[in-house]
């Protein structure tokens, strides 16, 4: 199977827009991974000679998607196989052959019979998520962690300490240059929470603005519609002490990391000349240190969700702005995701407008009491 036809068939999305570069490097992949399941499943490579193939007769699809159902299956505990594993791998390989089915194979040849495509689109259905929209579970659990007072307490002064603690660190330059480096990431989360693609691919030509009057000090960070997964352009602004901490990063310790790499235009460079830090790299060094820090298993995606219940927290109800800060397309999305994360939070403004309330009623209940005739008398004596 040529690169050439993987573009072809790959370059644009049923709504006929032209695909990102990882929707299309993620479509490959599936592909792959679907004829490598056929192959395992017993079939002859030399038989597999087109993504046809893998959809025809629909029996195939059906081995390639109990292939990896059944891997799945076998990771869980033993008193969990029994659920139907569902979302992840095995979503994205029958979403990938629907696709394959109903675009691809009438330009490559006769259509397949729609009973095909029925089936197809149902296995499609079953494999994804009952839930999307939502917050999992574990997600849930380990932001229920992350907001005890002191372990968010920890994380939200964290950058600016290993800042600080970088200068006295006996550590390597190039060992104390990474940390740093992860402080800069995490600050950049915590103030403008995005992608984990958007943040490794960070560029100082490109995305970090100077548009003080000096053009001295970082001031926004601009990211085109383009390179955002739903199309939403970040321009946000930079407060100042995340400004100083990336200038500490840019100055003193990102020369340790590049070495011969000056050239380097990426924020986080990578370990190649020219690249930058990979997504899954990068993300897994900050789940690591901030593990090793505030005691949480913390993920780069899972700052997203923290930044919501941050706000939720201190302004019970705003979920526009959520929409807005995390580039969601619609409010509903927001309110599946977060609804009843500031639940404790809104029963506190509840419970203290129900105390004023209870105050004014005090008033107005003792108003409408009438005097006792001892009260007049002893009025009438004192005048």
């Amino acid at each position: 199977m040529s690169r050439r036809e993987g573009r072809s068939v790959f370059s644009t999305g049923e709504t006929g827009r032209r695909m990102r570069p990882a929707t299309v490097k993620t479509r490959l992949f599936a592909v792959r991974q679907a004829a490598a399941a056929l192959v395992r499943s017993g079939y002859d490579p030399t038989t597999i000679t087109s993504l046809r193939s893998l959809v025809d007769p629909v029996r195939n699809s059906g081995v390639i998607l109990d292939y990896f159902h059944d891997r799945a299956t076998a990771r869980l505990p033993p008193g969990q196989r029994e659920q139907a594993v569902i979302g992840g791998q095995l979503a994205v390989i029958a979403d990938t052959l629907a696709i394959i089915a109903r675009f691809h194979v009438p330009r490559d040849g006769e259509p397949l019979p729609e009973a095909t495509l029925i089936q197809l689109a149902e296995w499609r259905k079953a494999a994804r998520p009952r839930c999307q929209g939502s917050m999992s579970g574990k997600a849930r659990e380990r932001l229920r962690q992350l907001i005890q007072p002191l372990t968010r307490s920890r994380l939200l002064v964290l950058p600016e300490d290993m800042r600080k603690a970088a200068s006295g660190d006996p550590s390597s330059r190039h060992d104390v240059a990474r940390k740093v480096m992860l402080a800069a990431a995490i600050e950049i989360l915590l103030v403008c929470p995005l992608r984990k693609a958007n943040l490794a691919r960070l560029r100082i030509d490109r995305h970090l603005q100077r548009t003080d009057r000096r053009g001295r000090r970082i001031s926004h960070i601009v990211i085109d519609e383009a390179e955002v997964k739903n199309e939403a352009p970040i321009e946000w602004p930079v407060p100042q002490g995340t400004a100083d901490l990336l200038e500490t990063w840019l100055t003193q310790w990102r020369p340790h990391l590049l070495g011969d790499d000056t050239a380097n235009p990426y924020l986080f460079p990578g370990r190649a000349p020219g690249t930058y830090a990979s997504e899954n790299g990068l993300g897994n060094a900050i789940t690591g240190l901030l593990h090793r820090q505030i005691g949480v298993k913390v993920n780069p995606h899972l700052l997203r969700h923290f930044a919501a219940w941050r706000h939720l927290r201190r302004h019970p109800g705003e979920y526009e702005i959520i929409r807005r800060v995390l580039g969601h397309r619609s409010i509903e999305t927001t309110v599946k995701f977060y609804c009843g994360l500031e639940a404790e939070s809104a029963a506190r403004h509840f419970h203290a407008g129900l105390e004023l309330d209870r105050k004014e009623a005090r008033g107005i209940v003792a108003l409408s009491r009438p005097r006792s005739r001892r009260g007049h008398r002893s009025a009438r004596q004192g005048g």
